[in-house]
């Protein structure tokens, strides 16, 4: 069988080409030429399809994946590279391109065209480079997958597994604007994030906007982030950029919340009550809840009152 040309890999990480590893490898470049069909082998470079061990390849110039979107499914690749400029769809709402890596492999998408991607039982951490711009309600990325090891954004509008019904386990996400404005990075976490799992995420917010539908275990908010709590809640959270505590229904409780210097709550675009068992409000911090919906089981506030930026609840701008 032709195995394309193997050579040495090389790693996007370190600037150097695609991969770095102490062994040859065997490369497929999906170009697309004769259909969208990921089953058919003129579709690759090498004439060949691939399998289990290859590095998968999808730069620019590359057509749209329209067919075979189950071809691959279960074949555990080295490594999967949507590269910067690649401007083709892959898959469509109701037909997600199956792909899975080789634990200790790697998954990176930077294209450019509108992808739905199941990574199945891969155990790696995706990371996100760009994806296609989106309209309001939608996203340029579509990703799942049953074992994720991690995840991180670093720039697009992705949607984890944001669809009805779909479910994602991950231990932790990361969100890391690296370019401005923020609305460059924006995540959406569906309601199925870890739903069949054990244990539930940690959410770090370097910046961007997050808006999550998840229950949460540790979150982490940063300056240039704003996160809405659409649904679910958190057991721990740090805040120092903006959040809206706008979980869905009444009497949701949020456990330990801590707002430090130029953090901000504002529970200002929601009429449902909540609870907030343990709020710790730092100097410099905002809090906001101008009609009084949030019961507070403990209040402290270490640095004395006077030391708080901004601070309304109810009517009184007091507690």
């Amino acid at each position: 069988m032709d195995r394309g040309h193997a050579r040495p890999g090389r790693s996007w990480e370190t600037g150097r080409g695609l991969f770095e590893k102490d062994t040859l490898m065997s490369f497929r470049t999906w170009q697309g030429d004769v259909s969208g069909d990921l089953s058919v082998a003129g579709n690759w470079k090498e004439a060949a399809v691939p399998i289990a061990g290859d590095d998968l390849s999808f730069p620019p110039g590359g057509g749209d994946i329209t067919a075979g979107f189950a071809a691959l499914t279960g074949l555990a690749m080295a490594s999967i590279d949507f590269k910067p400029g690649f401007a083709g769809a892959a898959g469509d709402d109701a037909n997600d391109v199956k792909l899975t890596v080789a634990t200790a492999g790697r998954f990176r998408f930077a294209g450019s065209g509108i992808a739905y991607i199941d990574l199945e039982a891969s155990q790696v951490t995706p990371i996100i480079e760009d994806t296609a711009p989106a309209d309001v309600g939608s996203h340029g990325l579509y990703i799942k997958g049953s074992a994720l090891t991690g995840f991180v954004l670093k720039k697009g509008n992705v949607g984890l597994a944001a669809r009805a019904g779909e479910t994602t386990n991950v231990p932790a996400i990361t969100v890391s604007q690296i370019d401005k404005p923020l609305g460059d990075c924006d995540l959406t976490i569906g309601a199925g994030v870890d739903a069949s799992g054990s244990a539930t995420p940690d959410l770090t917010v370097l910046g961007g906007i997050v808006t999550c539908y998840a229950t949460l275990d540790a979150l982490d908010v940063h300056e240039l982030a704003t996160f809405t709590q659409a649904l679910g809640t958190w057991l721990t959270a740090d805040i120092r950029g903006t959040v809206y505590p706008d979980a869905g229904g009444s009497g949701v409780t949020y456990a330990t919340t801590r707002v430090h210097r130029n953090g901000r709550v504002e529970n200002t675009r929601d009429g449902r009550a909540k609870t907030m068992t343990n709020l710790v409000l730092n100097a410099g911090s905002a809090f906001l809840d101008p009609d009084g919906l949030i019961a507070r089981g403990s209040t402290s506030i270490p640095d004395g009152i006077e030391s708080i930026l901004q601070l309304q609840i109810g009517k009184d701008l007091t507690l």
